[in-house]
């Protein structure tokens, strides 16, 4: 490679630049680098680097795409498909979640991608080898997200079991983790979790154009209030506990298992204990506040505009209690 990281780290940051719509990518072109199996992007997660899987080019040999992703930290990491060209091809994907630190996330993928094509043909699984690579600069993006995201696992967890002691719904609804538009997929309805451990309020963040999309006729919200407390009785490692004795089937095991393999190990191992003071539900329906595709003119995104987050206020929507609540 002609290219060295600090002008890798340019070329990629030029390419985001050129970047208006969100659902544009352009291959990594230019300075002696003709790389089509790398292809810079603009996504309503925000900027994100495509490492193509299944290209004659690429180091790796892998065909088909595996449903998953990671979060260490700010930077999002997962496997999707997308059309290039009319073609449909397999990526593993990473986001900058913050876009203050954008600058660093172009460091981080000049990085990955000179280490990818100086070191030739890859061996193994490149989902394994690229989340190696990741883990050496989580550190740089980690932070109060940790947290984050062991609240958010802790209210999907506390769904999942309520989903599964009292409907005997099989693992498989719960598709947050393999990189579903909504949490949970239940018989003719979706379902988003959003926790919290605010005291007082309804508010909610929203990410994208997507999570409050009516995609069917039936779409829920359940709202979770946590408190973290010495003497709370809950915390990932007693949630996941609980469910490996709940879904004794060898396979509803394995299914359990995979949806969990992405997350960061240190929220299996921290102390924090929690209690869930409030367990609700809300209809995601004409009431529900919500920015959508057809808040834009000509249903898009205007230009220049990258990513959408937005908060929402609950608090005049009517709930009902998780518990009492028919599924």
């Amino acid at each position: 490679m002609k290219l060295n990281p600090s002008q890798l780290e340019e070329l990629i940051n030029h390419h985001f630049s050129i970047l208006f719509d969100p659902n544009d990518t352009v291959a990594l072109f230019g300075h002696g680098l003709e790389e089509s199996w790398l292809r810079c992007a603009l996504t309503e997660k925000g900027k994100a680097l495509l490492i193509e899987t299944n290209s004659s080019d690429s180091p790796f040999t892998r065909q088909n795409r595996i449903q998953r992703r990671a979060y260490p930290g700010r930077v999002r990491m997962e496997e999707i498909e997308r059309s290039i060209d009319n073609q449909q091809k397999n990526f593993i994907a990473f986001y900058c979640r913050n876009e203050r630190l954008n600058r660093l996330f172009c460091r981080l993928m000049a990085d990955i991608v000179w280490h990818l094509c100086n070191e030739g043909p890859v061996s193994g699984d490149p989902w394994t080898y690229l989340l190696t690579r990741l883990e050496g600069w989580k550190l740089l993006f980690s932070g109060s997200d940790i947290t984050a995201i062991e609240k958010g696992l802790i209210g999907e967890l506390y769904v999942l079991r309520h989903f599964i002691t009292r409907y005997s719904f099989p693992v498989i609804i719960w598709e947050g983790p393999m990189n579903g538009t909504k949490d949970f997929r239940l018989p003719g309805q979706n379902v988003e979790v959003k926790t919290t451990s605010s005291r007082y309020d309804y508010f909610v963040e929203i990410s994208g154009l997507y999570q409050t999309a009516e995609l069917q006729s039936q779409e829920r919200l359940v709202f979770i209030r946590l408190e973290q407390t010495k003497n709370g009785l809950l915390s990932v490692r007693s949630l996941q506990d609980e469910l490996n004795t709940l879904t004794t089937a060898s396979g509803e095991i394995s299914e359990f298992r995979r949806r969990l393999e992405d997350y960061p190990q240190v929220i299996f191992e921290t102390l924090n204990t929690w209690e869930v003071l409030e367990a609700v539900v809300m209809e995601i329906d004409h009431n529900f506040p919500r920015i959508s595709e057809q808040s834009f003119v000509n249903h898009r995104l205007p230009d220049g505009i990258m990513q959408i987050k937005w908060t929402a206020d609950l608090m005049s929507l009517r709930k009902t209690g998780l518990s009492e609540f028919n599924f």
